[in-house]
């Protein structure tokens, strides 16, 4: 915040128009607005217990998000205590629709179920859903065994037009085939959960999710109907239409799902209109300083909302970019023009959030944008006036969209294939942001001024800011080994200083119980946002210590997103036919690896002591790798037994390491007295899931360590574990996540 004072002030100072007492009054305002933040705190506030359950009593004041397989709203009591209820049901929805008549926001409730404590995230780039609740203002989460658990009653004025929301969802559904529908509730009513989660993945990677929100430009689409309805169908007035928008425009966020980008639009459209009926003239950049101001006196905590950083970033920068926008008169030159300041005002926004950025979206942006301005959007707002129409004009309308929209993501599709590079930035520090927008305001100062030679040169330094922020790694002569914590898995990552290599030991994944086969939850939620935190987009070496999915199962998709240059397997680990194919396809090299041998990968010396033979056994035929990574010794055990400790020792009777990643997760089959004895760590390091049905790691395990006054690190109750080094420096620490 205090950033973006500084920066506005020194456009200010630019343009000239700037003075002390505004300095004064917007200073004052700034230092109100940080003491005045609220600070969330857990005030759940329960009616009474039973048999571990609360019982609680509030006022639905959200909408009732309905997804595939759970519906949640947040809750309030004592108008300010905010508590999430969350309710899973089966693929049956039946009773959830029937539910809905009662659960309507606006409704008074009395709600059972058990409190649901949420620990902070535990790996580096982890989304934080504990902060993310507590950015909402929401101070708990109450998850619902059975939805008769939720009894509401007493309805509030708006609570009818959150009922027809919520039926308009069901129609829809009912109506439409589940493609078109997903899209209408989308872009209609502002959920997005329908669409298939590859379509939302893709929109993603090219930057183009913000047309998978309600925003401003539904909100335009939408006047623009209302106006040729009010004026050339029903012949009324300018000023009555616009009476009649300011009436429409409320129904029309609360319908929408009422995001901040709606709000803010909406809003906007209306002081705009108010301010012009009563004469009054104001500046477009002050219209949207007092729609921003206002908003947050309602709801201080909406600066938390990324739609609400992301709408008014966006606008306001098209507000004062109005005089070089208007330097041509080319619709096509305007549109990349938008396109393009759109997408850099909230660049350093998006690799902040979600580190990783598609150059050429902002050309895509200009196809896409006009396409769902001019085809989809209008399209959508026609199929749903067309409920009230025949079932055969229904399906005609079902058909044509189906065939365009099929159509345009097909090309999308193959666009993706064609250009799957983009940037993966990792980390951004305070200085990125500072130095990033002055340059990006120096450029466009200079390119509206017609002062060429300098917008040469601050375009220049642009360009080569976001090459530093893509490739700032290779600079760094930090390194770091980190153990993730994936619950009850390895999932262990190796970087070297100057990015000379990333290598990573095991990538495992949990199981479905139904088909017994690995899942993406771990991958999606820590293994790919750790790399993109990292800025990784290559991976040089992966070592499979054995085949068992709580150490191999996420490969697969690694290897469908990241470039992995080689596999490493021991002779006795077997490949499925898929997985091979997945090697030819994303040209990864797999190399057995003989035991005992020594070998070099970018300039890392690796050590793989076991397995000599074949013992017939997954874990007994775990490799065990021995390395020297920042100036200290390293033996990662996959989940070899004590049987195969007592072997290596024998073979190796003068091993000794600093850091050991204890076998099977220091379970009792591993971690022999006389291994230890033998190899003398100073520290441990156990990666095992929090609460595990197998007592992992087990209490004696951890006593002999200790005993052997060995330094223990746990996932289970210290997060991520890291070791950082600083080969310029020579400095070196253990850092552990949760802390």
């Amino acid at each position: 915040m205090i950033l973006f004072y500084v920066i506005w002030l020194i456009y200010l100072g630019v343009i000239k128009t700037l003075n002390i007492n505004f300095i004064c009054v917007t200073f004052i305002v700034l230092i109100s607005s940080i003491i005045f933040l609220p600070n969330i705190t857990n005030q759940l506030k329960p009616e009474n217990t039973i048999d571990d359950q609360v019982v609680l009593k509030g006022r639905i004041n959200s909408q009732v998000y309905l997804k595939d397989t759970s519906l949640f709203f947040t809750l309030i009591q004592n108008k300010e205590v905010k508590i999430n209820i969350r309710y899973f049901y089966e693929k049956d929805v039946r009773e959830v629709k029937s539910a809905l008549k009662n659960i309507e926001t606006g409704r008074s409730c009395v709600i059972k179920g058990k409190q649901n404590n949420q620990k902070p995230k535990s790996n580096p780039g982890q989304f934080d859903y504990a902060k993310y609740l507590a950015d909402q203002g929401i101070h708990s989460e109450i998850v619902v065994k059975k939805i008769d658990d939720i009894i509401c009653g007493k309805k509030t004025l708006f609570t009818p037009i959150w009922s027809i929301r919520n039926k308009l969802i069901f129609l829809l559904k009912e109506n439409y085939s589940d493609f078109s529908s997903s899209w209408l509730i989308a872009l209609v009513l502002g959920e997005d959960s329908f669409i298939n989660t590859e379509v939302i993945e893709i929109f993603r990677h090219w930057n183009i999710s913000h047309l998978l929100a309600i925003s401003g430009l539904h909100t335009a689409i939408f006047i623009g109907i209302l106006y040729a309805i009010f004026t050339k169908l029903l012949k009324l007035t300018i000023e009555r239409t616009q009476i009649l928008i300011i009436i429409a425009l409320p129904l029309f966020t609360i319908l929408s799902g009422a995001e901040p980008s709606v709000i803010r639009a909406s809003f906007m459209v209306i002081l705009f209109i108010v301010l012009n009926l009563l004469k009054i003239k104001l500046l477009p950049s002050d219209i949207l300083s007092l729609v921003f101001i206002s908003l947050l006196i309602i709801n201080p905590l909406l600066i938390n909302h990324i739609g609400f950083q992301f709408s008014f970033a966006v606008t306001f920068s098209l507000l004062i970019s109005s005089k070089w926008l208007s330097q041509t008169n080319n619709r096509l030159i305007q549109s990349l023009q938008i396109s393009f300041i759109s997408q850099i005002i909230i660049l350093p926004l998006q690799l902040h959030y979600f580190n990783v950025f598609q150059p050429l979206s902002i050309l895509l942006n200009i196809i896409v944008i006009p396409y769902f301005t001019i085809i989809v959007i209008p399209g959508m707002f026609l199929m749903l006036i067309s409920l009230l129409l025949p079932s055969f004009i229904i399906a005609s309308f079902d058909g044509l969209f189906q065939s365009i929209h099929h159509l345009f993501l097909k090309y999308l599709f193959i666009l993706n294939d064609l250009f799957p590079e983009h940037f993966i930035v990792g980390e951004l520090i305070m200085n990125h942001f500072l130095i990033y927008y002055l340059i990006l305001f120096s450029f466009m100062w200079s390119l509206e001024k017609y002062r060429m030679k300098q917008s040469i040169i601050f375009g220049m330094a642009f360009i080569l800011m976001i090459f530093y922020l893509n490739t700032k790694e290779t600079y760094s002569s930090k390194g770091r080994v980190t153990m993730l914590d994936i619950g009850q898995g390895d999932a262990i990552m190796i970087e070297l200083p100057y990015r000379e290599g990333v290598f990573m030991i095991d990538a495992g994944s949990h199981f479905s119980f139904t088909d017994m086969k690995a899942t993406k939850t771990v991958y999606n939620q820590v293994i790919k946002p750790y790399l993109y935190y990292r800025g990784i987009d290559v991976i040089d070496g992966v070592f499979l210590s054995h085949d068992h999915i709580d150490h191999t199962g996420s490969l697969q998709f690694l290897l469908e997103e990241f470039h992995v240059k080689e596999v490493f397997i021991s002779p006795y680990h077997p490949v499925e036919k898929e997985l091979l194919e997945l090697f030819k396809e994303n040209k990864t090299k797999l190399t057995v690896i003989q035991p005992t041998k020594m070998f070099e990968r970018s300039n890392l010396k690796f050590q793989v002591l076991h397995p000599v033979k074949d013992y017939h056994d997954e874990n007994d035929n775990s490799l065990i790798i021995y390395s020297k990574i920042g100036g200290i010794s390293w033996l990662f055990n996959g989940d070899a037994s004590t049987s195969n400790e007592l072997d290596l020792i024998k073979t190796f009777p003068k091993l000794k390491v600093d850091v050991l990643k204890v076998g099977h997760h220091g379970s009792n089959t591993s971690t022999h007295e006389t291994f230890l004895e033998t190899i003398k760590p100073r520290y441990a390091l156990i990666s095992a899931g929090e609460n595990n049905v197998y007592g992992h790691p087990t209490p004696n395990i951890i006593e002999r360590l200790q005993a052997y006054g060995i330094s223990v690190y746990r996932t289970d109750q210290d997060g991520a574990i890291e070791y950082v080094f600083n080969i310029k420096t020579k400095e070196a620490y253990f850092n552990h996540y949760l802390k």
